[in-house]
């Protein structure tokens, strides 16, 4: 019998098995977050640690050049909303902030910069 092999009934025969589809999808999986785990830990790290830094110094007593700190929870923000120069400032940042769409929205009305950008500039 040439090159061929005979297998007898209720014998295994020898060679490569496939894993079943289960266990191979669960494989790809584990290598799926194995390979996303260093990106979202670099998101972690350029993101979200500065902001959670940032609202913890917001709730201090931090000062740059202070040796000590304390909680003092909302109070920054409360002696912020106290002050009008906040507000003129916050009205400020609006009103330029609107100028600026709107000059935006006129310069690209003109035919020659129509296919520029498409954009929806109607009234806030």
């Amino acid at each position: 019998m040439g090159g061929l092999t005979q297998v007898r009934p209720g014998s295994v025969p020898h060679g490569p098995t496939q894993a079943p589809a289960g266990s191979v999808r669960r494989r790809e999986i584990l290598v799926a977050y194995a390979l996303l785990t260093p990106a979202v830990l670099l998101v972690l790290g350029v993101l979200a640690y500065p902001v959670a830094w940032e609202v913890w110094i917001s709730l201090t007593s931090f000062a740059s050049r202070a040796e000590s700190r304390s909680f003092v929870g909302v109070a920054n923000y409360r002696t912020m909303l106290a002050d009008a120069f906040f507000w003129r400032a916050l009205a400020t940042t609006v009103a330029r902030t609107r100028a600026k769409r709107n000059i935006f929205c006129i310069v690209m009305s003109f035919p020659e910069s129509r296919n520029v950008i498409a954009m929806e500039c109607s009234p806030v």
